[in-house]
C-alpha cells in the first residue's frame, strides 16, 4: 500500500495523477497551469500542484509510473522507418533528434525532471538541495520509476474508475507503443489482453487524417469534426471506405499509401482524398457544405468500423460491462451509437480517456498490483485538480482594482440570487472547488446560461469564447428530471454520450450558409443546447456529485420550471480551461460574460464596462 504518482508527457496533453493506497486523490493537466493548450512538456507545474495540494514531500512518494514504454515506442518508430526506406528521411531525422534529446535514457530524464520540480522552488520544504541536482537524490528517484504500457494505462484508467468488479475494455487511439487498438478482460485487479490492432492501421489515425484535411488541428480538432458532422450528409462514406481502407472489422486495415505518417511528418499523403475531389482546407478558409459532408462521412465511417469490430468481439466473448478508453472514446457520438446498438448491460467512459488519462491509468495499474486489497471500488469523481482556498479574496481584490461591483452572498440567499441571475438571461462564469480532470468542464470551471434563450449559442460562441459559430453547447441537467427531456443512452454523468432531445426538430437538409436560422428552430423550448440533429451532449448531476450547482439549479427549476442549463468550458478559443481565480478574472474581464460567481462572491459588470468591452470586441472583428 503506497503513494503512486502517474505521469504522462512528451507527446500531447501532459498530466499527473496521484493514487494513495488505491484511492485517486489528485489528477490534473499541465496545460491548466502553463496556459499552453495541449502542453506536452514534462508536467512540472501539475506535479508541484499535486505535492502542494496533498502536502506531500517528494521523499514520501513510493513510486513514479510513466504511462508508456518509450523503448518499445522508439523500436516501433525505427522499424517502421526501416520498412518505409528509402523514403521517410525527414521522419528518420526527427526520430534521431528524439533519441539524442535524452528520451533514450528515459529513467534518467524523468528523474532529472522530477527533481527540477523541487529544485525550482516550486514546492515548499523541498527535501533536497535547491542549489543543484544532487546525484544521490537523482539516483534515489530513478529507483522509484516504473513503466506501464500505453494501452495498459488507457485500459486501467477506465476500468479502475468504473466501479465494475469485472469488465471488458476496448482501447482505441492513434497509436501507443505499437498497438492502436486493444481488447481486455478485467477481473478484480487483473487485466488480460485478448486482442489487438497494430500500427500502422489505426482508427484514430483515420479520423485524425480527415480532421487535418478539414483544416483542424490533429489531437485537438477531432471534436470539431464531430460537431460539424450533423450539418452534412454522409455522401462520401463509400468513397472513403474504398479510398482509405483495405480491410474491415477484425481485419481492419488502412491503405497506408494514402497516408503520410509512416514516412513523413504529415499525417496525410499527397494523394489523400484525391478521388473525392475536395482539396485540403486551410485553417482560416470558409467552411462549405462539402466540408460538412466530409465530416459527416468520416463520422459515419468511424461508427460503422468500430461497431463492426465490437460485434466481432461480442460474438467471441460474453460481454456484460464494457469500458472504453483512448482518444477515440472522446467521440461521444460513437459512444452513444455503441450504447444504443450493442446488447450490453453497462458502458463506462472515464472523462479523461485521452493521453492525459494515461497518467491516472498508469498509477492505478501499478497501485492495483502493488499489494493486496489495493483495488478500491468507489464512484468516480472528476473533481481531482487543485483547490484555491483564497479564491474569494483574489477575485475581490481584482474586482476592486478594476472598479467592478461585487457582493458576498450569504449561504441562505446564494441559490436564489444565482438562480435569478440565470433566469434573467445573464451568462455566468462559474468557479468552484477543485478543477475537473479531462477535457470537459463538468460544473466547477464552467460557463452557465439559460438554455431557453435562442440567442445564447451565438452570444457565447462569438462574443465570449470567440470560436466557430457551428459549435454546439452541452446541457447540464438535474438527474431527477433528465429522462423527461432526453432519451438517454449510456452513462450521462461526464458528458461523454449524446441523447436525443425529446420534441426536437431534426433538420435533415441543412443550408450551412443559413446557420443562425437553423439553430434557432432545433427545439421549441431548449434551442441553446439542442444540436441540428436533435441531440445534446448531456451531463446529469445530483446533490452528491455537485451539491452547490445542484442546489442553484433546483431553485431555478422551482422559480421558472427549467431544470437544465447550458454548460460549456470556462475559457476562450485557443486557451485551456481556467484553472486559478486569476485565470477566471482574466476571462471574465476580457469577454462579454455578465457575472462571475467564485465561491460565494458574485461580481457583475456595469453597463458602461460592458459597452467598453463590446466596442473593443467590435474593433477586433
Amino acid at each position: 500500500m503506497a503513494i503512486v504518482i502517474g505521469i504522462s508527457c512528451f507527446y500531447h496533453d501532459s498530466a499527473v495523477a496521484v493514487v494513495d493506497n488505491g484511492r485517486i486523490v489528485f489528477a490534473a493537466h499541465e496545460e491548466r497551469y502553463t496556459r499552453i493548450k495541449g502542453d506536452s512538456s514534462f508536467p512540472h507545474l501539475a506535479l508541484s500542484a499535486a505535492l502542494t495540494q496533498l502536502q506531500l514531500k517528494l521523499a514520501e512518494v513510493d513510486s513514479f509510473v510513466f504511462y508508456e514504454k518509450p523503448y518499445l515506442k522508439l523500436s516501433r518508430i525505427v522499424e517502421s522507418l526501416y520498412y518505409a526506406a528509402p523514403v521517410g528521411l525527414k521522419q528518420f531525422e526527427f526520430a534521431i533528434q528524439e533519441l539524442s534529446s535524452g528520451k533514450l535514457d528515459i529513467r534518467h530524464l524523468l528523474s532529472k525532471e522530477i527533481l527540477k520540480t523541487v529544485n525550482g522552488n516550486l514546492v515548499p520544504e523541498a527535501p533536497f538541495s535547491v542549489k543543484s541536482i544532487d546525484k544521490f537524490a537523482k539516483a534515489e528517484i530513478a529507483k522509484k520509476i516504473f513503466f506501464s504500457s500505453h494501452h495498459d494505462s488507457h485500459a486501467a484508467s477506465a476500468y479502475f474508475c468504473s466501479s465494475y468488479e469485472s469488465a471488458h475494455i476496448l482501447v482505441l487511439d492513434a497509436v501507443g507503443e505499437e498497438e492502436t487498438g486493444s481488447f481486455f478482460k478485467a477481473e478484480g485487479s487483473v487485466l488480460n489482453k485478448l486482442e489487438a490492432v497494430h500500427y500502422p492501421h489505426s482508427y484514430g489515425m483515420l479520423y485524425s487524417a480527415v480532421t487535418h484535411h478539414l483544416g483542424f488541428k490533429v489531437n485537438s480538432g477531432e471534436y470539431k469534426v464531430m460537431g460539424l458532422a450533423p450539418y452534412g450528409r454522409p455522401v462520401f462514406v463509400d468513397q472513403l471506405r474504398e479510398e482509405l481502407l483495405s480491410g474491415s472489422g477484425e481485419n481492419f486495415a488502412l491503405k497506408i499509401e494514402q497516408f503520410g505518417y509512416l514516412d513523413s511528418l504529415v499525417i496525410t499523403g499527397p494523394n489523400f482524398l484525391k478521388e473525392i475531389g475536395l482539396p485540403p482546407r486551410s485553417p482560416n478558409e470558409k467552411l462549405t457544405q462539402s466540408h460538412c459532408n466530409l465530416a459527416a462521412s468520416i463520422q459515419k465511417l468511424l461508427e460503422e468500423e468500430v461497431m463492426a469490430l465490437c460485434k466481432q468481439f461480442l460474438y467471441r466473448y460474453d460481454v456484460e460491462n464494457l469500458c472504453l478508453a483512448g482518444g477515440v472514446a472522446l467521440n461521444c457520438v460513437n459512444n452513444s451509437n455503441l450504447a444504443r446498438e450493442l446488447n450490453i448491460k453497462n458502458i463506462f467512459v472515464q472523462p479523461a480517456s485521452g493521453d492525459a488519462g494515461g497518467s491516472l491509468g498508469a498509477a492505478l495499474y501499478f497501485s492495483a498490483h502493488a499489494g493486496e486489497n489495493s483495488f478500491i471500488y468507489e464512484a468516480f469523481s472528476p473533481y481531482l485538480g487543485s483547490s484555491y482556498p483564497d479564491a474569494e479574496e483574489v477575485v475581490i481584490k481584482c474586482a476592486s482594482a478594476k472598479g467592478l461591483p461585487y457582493k458576498i452572498l450569504d449561504d441562505a440567499e446564494f441559490d436564489s440570487e444565482v438562480a435569478k441571475k440565470l433566469a434573467d438571461k445573464n451568462i455566468i462564469g462559474w468557479f468552484q472547488g477543485r478543477s475537473e480532470f479531462g477535457p470537459r468542464s463538468l460544473g466547477h470551471r464552467s460557463i452557465l446560461a439559460l438554455p431557453t434563450n435562442p440567442e445564447t449559442q451565438f452570444e457565447i460562441n462569438l462574443k465570449i469564447k470567440f470560436r466557430e459559430s457551428f459549435r454546439p453547447f452541452a446541457p447540464i441537467c438535474l438527474e431527477e428530471y433528465a429522462r423527461d427531456i432526453f432519451d438517454i443512452c449510456g452513462d450521462s454523468r461526464f458528458m461523454l454520450f449524446v441523447a436525443d432531445t425529446i420534441g426536437a426538430t431534426k433538420i435533415k437538409e441543412i443550408e450551412f450558409e443559413r446557420l443562425e436560422q437553423n439553430l434557432k428552430v432545433t427545439h421549441p423550448v431548449y434551442p441553446a443546447i439542442t444540436h441540428v440533429d436533435g441531440t445534446a451532449r448531456l451531463q446529469t448531476i445530483n446533490s452528491e456529485q455537485n451539491a452547490k450547482l445542484h442546489a442553484v439549479m433546483t431553485r431555478l427549476y422551482q422559480d421558472i420550471g427549467v431544470p437544465l442549463l447550458v454548460n460549456t468550458s470556462f475559457n476562450v478559443r485557443g486557451e485551456p480551461i481556467v484553472e486559478t481565480p486569476e485565470d477566471a478574472m482574466d476571462c471574465f474581464i476580457g469577454t462579454n460574460l455578465d457575472c462571475l460567481i467564485c465561491g460565494n462572491v458574485m461580481i457583475e459588470k456595469p453597463l458602461d464596462f460592458k459597452a467598453a468591452i463590446h466596442a473593443e470586441l467590435f474593433e477586433l472583428d
